[in-house]
């Protein structure tokens, strides 16, 4: 994978710093321009919930015309935020690396993987480039004739989780869950490396002649192939978290990839014979897999706490994410049970035609759901080192809800949720420091690293993140906006709406500019959608999805999230014309 794949939005951000004042009045009323405008922005933000979004913009426009050395050298200002919970107060740090997916810890260094498997380490606040690429088959997919397949991506072939296990003083095996394409198919892969991490560097261990090579160490049965009905490739619902069982045994969660038994008419998640839908457990010395538990659907989260506990959580498939006690040699019901309720897709569905929606009689049931669902993600057990109000506390993040709910545990029941909602910030995982902190890495790729206020003073607080320029250009340096429409669309619509002509839960979206506006007989619209008489264009959409009951009062689409991505979405299906030979393979460049 080339080097122009390295992490995020920096390329875009520096387009904006371009153009600099040239007189000190111009840039000295730029700055009093610019606090203004923050401080009205601020109020504004604060009531609507986007603090953090407004700090982007505010620190990006005087960081063009008043940090030049900090911008020409590459490095980020760090920003903190106090924030008082019910129980504790804390200090959240955000540090703009744009690059981060997955997070682990060796050696008192924070890694950080991208989502395409490149390795970079944290530390304090210096970023460093690891200089490993796990191996996720990226070139066999860009030159398969799946990627050019107008519903996926790059975005589905990704890391999803690492672990490190101590070996010896100074010495570290670094595990790491990934999506691998081969031989026409995905399979979820467990990879290993070994790592040196001393208290100034961490580098890949030398083998023989050979720095830091992988070996594989686990591949499910199952190579996934495209699926005969609605998006061909589900890579977002994977699993693929990993923990440390015992002293021999790894467990590594693994998602059904959505065949789940409903058109596809196979229900692996009840199969012994396969690995989908699954906890796995994996012997360290001899790599002997077996399933320890069975009927999961898209398991985000894995945990075994001090105690010998292993938890889960996982997606629910409309409402109903769940938190599971995972015990051996039991099954957790899905597709036959489920809190949560079938999308409503034309011509297909997510469950068995017997399915119990709304009960998980005859099943384990979890020991706490989420409804309205929270999009979960991962989950840890807080440190009463550095929380000691939090005390029996576990804490899930969330991708959907854009907060972190801390749940009060007793005697293994859920006694309360405490959501921490952080704006805008959708949480990809979350990990417990060594130092009893905890960090977490959002879709946008930064870090946020969340202290015990109290104790934050007594802690080194630089200003700046550093190093950023040696981990080389974003991911996003050399990628056109229909490359990124075609990755937002994929995240955002496609479960949805397909490019091909074949029936979602919502109208096919090729040829989609110049047809009239609640057109397609095949679905029922609001009275503002098919009574206005309108056709769409670019403009149009935007606003729409900007807004979408104020533009068609009474449609029940869900309002999209990710506002920053409706551009880029917009003028990707500007381009789709339905034939296929307008898609793109984003990550060839």
């Amino acid at each position: 994978m080339a080097d122009d794949q390295w992490g995020a939005r920096e390329n875009l951000i520096h387009r904006s710093r371009a153009r600099r004042p040239t007189s000190a009045t111009v840039a000295a009323s730029a700055i009093s321009a610019a606090i203004i405008v923050s401080l009205l922005a601020g109020y504004w933000a604060g009531k609507q919930g986007v603090l953090w979004r407004a700090r982007d913009l505010a620190s990006q426009f005087l960081a063009g015309i008043s940090a030049p050395d900090a911008t020409a050298k590459n490095n980020s200002p760090i920003e903190r935020e106090t924030r008082q919970t019910a129980f504790q107060r804390l200090e959240i740090a955000r540090l703009p690396l744009g690059r981060a997916w997955s997070l682990e810890e060796a050696g008192g260094h924070l890694l950080f993987s991208t989502r395409y498997g490149k390795l970079g380490y944290m530390t304090g606040a210096r970023a460093a480039n690891l200089r490993l690429e796990v191996p996720l088959g990226l070139d066999s997919f860009n030159s398969s004739e799946l990627a050019k397949h107008g519903s996926i991506s790059l975005a589905h072939v990704r890391v999803t989780d690492m672990l490190t296990i101590q070996t010896a003083p100074n010495r570290y095996d670094l595990y790491v869950g990934h999506m691998k394409y081969a031989d026409e198919c995905f399979r979820l892969v467990v990879s290993k490396t070994r790592l040196m991490a001393t208290p100034d560097a961490v580098t890949a261990a030398a083998e023989g002649a050979v720095a830091g090579p992988w070996s594989e160490i686990y591949k499910t049965r199952d190579c996934i192939a495209q699926r005969a009905i609605g998006s061909p490739f589900i890579g977002d619902q994977s699993g693929g978290r990993l923990v440390q069982l015992d002293s021999d045994t790894l467990a590594f969660s693994v998602g059904d990839f959505e065949f789940t038994g409903g058109s596809d008419d196979v229900r692996p998640p009840s199969d012994p014979g396969s690995d989908l839908g699954k906890i796995i457990t994996i012997g360290l010395k001899d790599g002997h897999a077996s399933v320890y538990a069975s009927g999961l659907r898209n398991p985000q989260g894995l945990l075994m706490t001090r105690s010998g506990d292993l938890w889960e959580t996982e997606h629910g498939p409309q409402g109903g994410d769940e938190l599971n006690l995972i015990k051996p040699e039991v099954d957790y019901g899905w597709p036959h049970v489920t809190y949560g309720k079938s999308y409503d897709i034309p011509g297909q569905t997510l469950l068995p035609s017997d399915a119990r929606v709304g009960s998980h009689d005859g099943y384990e049931r979890p020991r706490y759901a989420f409804v309205p669902s929270i999009g979960v993600s991962n989950l840890i057990e807080a440190d009463t080192r550095e929380f000691p109000q939090w005390d029996r506390r576990l804490v899930v993040s969330s991708l959907k809800g854009n907060s972190l709910h801390v749940l009060r545990v007793e005697d293994n029941v859920v006694i309360s949720d405490e959501p921490i909602t952080i704006p805008n910030q959708r949480m990809r995982d979350l990990i417990s420091l060594s130092d009893g902190r905890m960090a977490f890495a959002t879709d946008d790729g930064d870090i946020f690293v969340i202290s015990n206020a109290e104790k934050a003073d007594d802690r080194p607080r630089e200003p700046l993140l550093t190093g950023i320029k040696d981990l080389g250009p974003g991911p996003d340096a050399g990628w056109t906006s229909a490359d990124l429409g075609q990755i937002y669309f994929t995240r955002a619509c496609s479960q949805c709406h397909s490019l091909t002509g074949d029936l979602r839960g919502g109208p096919p979206l090729n040829a989609l500019m110049g047809r009239r506006i609640g057109g397609d007989a095949r679905f029922e619209y609001s009275d503002a959608m098919s009574e206005r008489q309108e056709a769409w264009t670019p403009a149009r959409l935007k606003t729409f999805l900007k807004g979408v009951n104020d533009a068609y009062p009474g449609t029940d689409m869900p309002q999209p999230t990710a506002v920053d991505w409706i551009p880029f979405i917009v003028d990707y299906l500007a381009t789709r014309d339905g034939s296929g030979a307008n898609s793109t393979s984003v990550g060839r460049h």
